[in-house]
């Protein structure tokens, strides 16, 4: 959630991913996300598929939910700076139109989570009513 005082924007997930196929040389998940943002609670679906490229991974998914018209496609890179640290690109297109996001951001490894900090960035024209830009704060635990 976004813990920015004065703004009333505070939106939420808690999600699942499974990841039956996964190596060196890349991997393959799926996952579901339950989502809000303090006024409506919505279902995500989505698959995501990940290829190493030298030191790097280049990723790319898909998502299909209630609170999208259409669908999410993503396109995202992750590089590592150090042992525990990478630095990550994500670029999230609604097919239904709507503004296209850039992410960008760190991921920290840790022994049995991740930890990403980064921010939301409007590439195309903002619409309504929402931040010029979304602080990200997200942890994963690694089973």
């Amino acid at each position: 959630t976004i813990l920015v005082p004065g703004v009333r924007f505070r939106p939420y997930f808690a999600g699942l991913k499974i990841s039956p196929l996964h190596g060196e040389n890349g991997a393959l998940a799926a996952g579901v996300v339950y989502t809000g943002d303090g006024d409506e609670d919505r279902m995500m679906y989505y698959g995501v598929g990940t290829l190493a490229l030298g030191d790097g991974w280049i990723s790319a998914g898909y998502s299909v939910g209630d609170q999208f018209g259409g669908g999410l496609g993503t396109i995202g890179a992750e590089y590592p700076v150090s042992t525990v640290t990478r630095m990550m690109t994500e670029l999230w297109f609604p097919t239904d139109e709507s503004d296209v996001l850039l992410c960008v951001g760190a991921r920290f490894q840790l022994d049995f989570m991740q930890v990403d900090v980064g921010c939301y960035l409007p590439v195309t024209g903002q619409r309504g009513d929402y931040l010029t830009y979304l602080p990200w704060l997200g942890g994963t635990f690694v089973l």
